[in-house]
């Protein structure tokens, strides 16, 4: 999971990293570096779709 997609780690080195992990998948949520308490609804709405 990755936030702030104008961030200092662009979203296609993002994808490269997620594409070399078996099964991963990348989620960008349009928030800071600190998802989770940045957008809280998307960070969990993005934790769900993971199955958790």
């Amino acid at each position: 999971m990755a936030g702030d997609p104008a961030g200092r780690a662009s979203q296609d080195r993002l994808r490269r990293l997620a594409d070399r992990i078996p099964g991963a998948r990348l989620v960008t949520v349009d928030a800071g570096h600190l998802v989770h308490t940045d957008a809280p609804d998307a960070f969990l709405a993005a934790l769900r779709s993971f199955g958790l």
